[in-house]
């Protein structure tokens, strides 16, 4: 799914990536969209939401510790997606799931909203922002998914040309 479409991956692939028989894939998902949606649910939004532990940390930070050490929804799940999955380009991971998930998963962008909102809210109260200075934290996640798009085509560009390099 990170590195693909998922209407074009096939059972066989999932069975293949995840580990997992055909039939233990559909013991817990009734259809290969079900399974979508459980992995953006189990998989994604837990590292894009912030978590009561990282809210329970920051909240300990001075304003000048909060900036220096917060991280976008974006930026954790570009960590995670390195980490711990090894994929060499996780912008481009972030930005197909995103894409994936938009055309997948009824409601999605309602509830990545939500979640940025709730964020913005967190951000508001332990820093004492204005809603002008929101905002700019606001345009600043925004300009995240346009972060990812640029390192996703940069890595896409990087890894076309190694590939010409090397073909001749």
């Amino acid at each position: 799914m990170a590195q693909g479409t998922w209407d074009a991956i096939s059972v066989a692939e999932l069975e293949k990536n995840i580990s997992q028989t055909r039939g233990a894939i559909f013991y817990f998902n009734k259809s290969k969209s079900d399974l979508f949606l459980n992995m953006i649910d189990e998989l994604f939004f837990p590292i894009f939401v912030l978590s009561d532990d990282e809210k329970a940390r920051l909240s300990a930070c001075s304003v000048s510790q909060f900036h220096a050490t917060y991280k976008t929804p974006f930026d954790r799940l570009k960590e995670d997606l390195s980490n711990n999955y090894c994929l060499p380009n996780a912008a481009h991971a972030v930005f197909n799931i995103i894409i994936q998930a938009q055309k997948h998963y009824t409601g999605f962008s309602v509830m990545l909203k939500k979640a940025m909102d709730n964020e913005l809210f967190f951000i508001g109260e332990l820093t004492g922002s204005s809603n002008h200075e929101l905002l700019r934290y606001n345009n600043f996640m925004t300009q995240n998914i346009g972060n990812l798009f640029v390192d996703s085509l940069e890595a896409f560009q990087e890894d076309k040309t190694f590939q010409l390099q090397n073909a001749f």
